[in-house]
């Protein structure tokens, strides 16, 4: 029996319920540890962790800086970039090409490439930055981050 730690967390998947809790952050608190390094001080979280372990005002004003890549007149400019990207995924995993697991065939590769193009990361560098990025994000998760491998923890 594995027992969880930390204080946990919610997961809200209705509209209505994410608006009631970005209204309450006193209750519904990011910056203290919602996906994080478990042996990071909560208070350094919203710091070095990624904008999920934010609170405002510093999420919105990061969000502010990075939400122009994604305003609509952006999208626009790589919609069709993104459309054939997904169409050359789908006719390699519909030939037989993959593994047979989605968000390894499909779910990480798009927006991983995507990402990275925007971000002028050579194709050479996707499996390290999707290493990278499944570590920041994994937490403690043993799938991504061995539980006895705390060098990649650090």
């Amino acid at each position: 029996v594995i027992a969880p730690q930390g204080p946990g967390y919610y997961a809200l998947t209705r509209y209505a319920d994410v608006v009631e809790a970005s209204r309450r952050p006193q209750d519904f608190c990011s910056g203290q540890g919602a996906i994080s390094i478990p042996d990071v001080p909560g208070d350094l979280n919203e710091f070095f962790g990624s904008m999920i372990s934010m609170d405002d005002p510093r999420h919105a004003k990061i969000r502010r800086i990075v939400s122009r890549a994604f305003s609509p007149r952006m999208i626009q400019r790589f919609e069709d970039k993104v459309e054939a990207v997904a169409g050359q995924i789908v006719a390699e995993v519909a030939t037989g090409g993959g593994t047979g697991d989605f968000v390894q065939d499909v779910a990480a590769r798009l927006p991983l490439k995507i990402i990275c193009d925007m971000m002028g990361v050579g194709e050479e560098h996707y499996r390290t930055v999707l290493d990278a990025s499944n570590v920041i994000l994994a937490g403690n998760d043993a799938e991504f981050v061995p539980v006895d491998d705390g060098e990649q923890m650090a």
